[in-house]
């Protein structure tokens, strides 16, 4: 599954899922929506290209305000694999001396491609797709807070 796999990134300052219920003041439950699927589809197209590699992928992030990302290719007889680090410290995380616990992704599945056997995205670009979603969604809060905690 060449040429680009996913290494993993750190830093997300909670989970992200559909919709999370949470507990503001006592007995009264409030609904939070985290909604990434702007996030899920700029991945998708992104990493829906022929000549994609890891260079590109830490270029849009780097754009997106994403400073600390770190790519390693792997090159063999068949093709190259590239291996992206993101870390997102965070204000109270412990890659910035703090407490605030700190969540690795890793996009272990993160093949996107078997050029020139196939033409397009593999099933396995899920787990890149989701990393680079993550990522994207994590700048975008930092954008908007200023700051993730963890």
């Amino acid at each position: 599954m060449l040429p680009f796999a996913l290494g993993w990134m750190y830093g997300a300052p909670k989970p992200f899922s559909a919709s999370l219920v949470s507990r503001g003041s006592p007995g009264a439950l409030q609904k939070r929506d985290h909604k990434m699927l702007k996030q899920v589809m700029q991945a998708y197209e992104f990493l829906d290209d022929a000549h994609i590699n890891g260079p590109k992928v830490a270029e849009l992030l780097k754009s997106r305000g994403l400073e600390r990302i770190d790519v390693k290719t792997i090159s063999g007889t068949e093709g190259s694999t590239d291996f992206i680090r993101i870390v997102i410290p965070g204000v109270e995380g412990k890659q910035s001396e703090g407490s605030a616990p700190t969540l690795g992704i890793i996009g272990r599945l993160g093949g996107i491609g078997a050029r020139p056997e196939r033409i397009g995205m593999v099933s396995d670009a899920d787990g890149a797709i989701t990393a680079i979603s993550c990522a994207l969604k994590l700048a975008d809060i930092e954008e908007q807070r200023g700051y993730t905690e963890g």
